[in-house]
């Protein structure tokens, strides 16, 4: 096997030990490289170290799989090659298989990284659908939301990730308050969307950060605050 694309991403070795010419084959070095993290359908060459199939993605990106991948076309390679940034972003990106791997794997133990950014850039998309559809609820929600975010005074004297650990105790306050469900993740997506939407209108021009980035540290915050 020359070409291959990752049918099954769970079968990835993340923290293997593994080198290739001297590069780490692993989590902390795909991190260096965009925060890149093996999804479904990325494609890259075949290399095979020690007996162990490592899939070549890019330079100084290479993924040790056990089993999970298919055989490419050396055609269908160059067709798809370097495809994981836009896989990554895509809403089409088999958001239903990861959450049913979640539910029978992990049961109440916290996801991995790759899988937590992948369900936030989803719902991400989740949102901008619901905010496109419904501008009159989101300008109400942004109002009702923004006056608990300016009264928080602890909000941006850190870093964003310690403001959206704040951000998502107030998610799940307002969702619970309003008798959803914590675990239903399109209300959750909306929820999130607001905040992230009314946290940039109380600090703009003090941080410099964007929408994407508001929302995914805050899902993300939120999704691991239901497994605590």
């Amino acid at each position: 096997m020359k070409y291959a694309i990752i049918r099954d991403p769970h079968k990835c070795l993340p923290y293997t030990g593994t080198t290739v010419e001297g590069i780490p084959a692993n989590r902390e070095e795909w991190d260096k490289h965009d925060h890149f993290f093996p999804t479904y359908d990325v494609v890259g060459e075949v290399v095979y170290v020690n007996g162990m199939s490592v899939l070549k993605v890019e330079d100084g990106i290479y993924v040790p799989m056990d089993g999970g991948l298919e055989e490419l076309s050396e055609e269908e390679f160059w067709e798809k090659k370097n495809n994981w940034r836009e896989l990554r972003g895509s809403t089409l990106h088999s958001i239903g298989h990861l959450n049913d791997y979640i539910e029978q794997k992990y049961n109440k133990t916290l996801p991995q990284p790759g899988i937590l950014l992948s369900r936030a850039n989803y719902y991400k998309g989740e949102f901008l659908k619901q905010k496109a559809q419904y501008p009159g609820q989101l300008y109400d929600s942004i109002q009702k939301y923004t006056p608990l975010l300016a009264a928080d005074h602890e909000l941006g004297k850190g870093s964003l990730l310690q403001d959206a650990t704040i951000i998502s105790r107030l998610i799940r306050k307002a969702i619970q308050d309003g008798d959803g469900d914590i675990k239903d993740n399109i209300i959750a997506a909306w929820v999130t969307g607001v905040f992230s939407e009314a946290y940039l209108r109380v600090l703009t021009g003090h941080q410099g950060i964007d929408f994407d980035s508001v929302f995914r540290e805050s899902f993300i915050a939120f999704t691991k605050s239901l497994y605590e």
